[in-house]
């Protein structure tokens, strides 16, 4: 785990040493969500451009989406979740 904290994450190695074990995972658990937000934001990215470039060559009348270009794991996580927050406004409010 030093190893870790003090080459990929950049800590020295006395605040390593400083910490306890719990208190070193949840800083790593933390840099690891960084870096999977900083991953995905550059695929967000290169989905986008793809998208602008393509947008001017789709067929009349057809919207083309991000999604129909490249779909991410991610994609869908936020579809499930969305699907998630419909069901319990019904729920809550009724469904007319």
């Amino acid at each position: 785990m030093v190893g870790i904290a003090v080459g990929q994450m950049g800590m020295s190695l006395g605040d390593t040493y400083s910490l306890t074990l719990d208190e070193l995972a949840a800083i790593h658990r933390q840099w690891l969500s960084l870096r999977e937000a900083d991953h995905r934001d550059r695929w967000e990215c290169t989905r986008f451009l793809a998208h602008c470039t393509l947008s001017p060559y789709r067929k009349k009348g057809r919207q083309l989406r991000p999604t129909d270009i490249v779909r991410f794991p991610w994609d869908k996580r936020v579809e499930a979740a969305k699907a998630g927050d419909i069901e319990r406004m019904k729920r809550k409010y009724g469904e007319d």
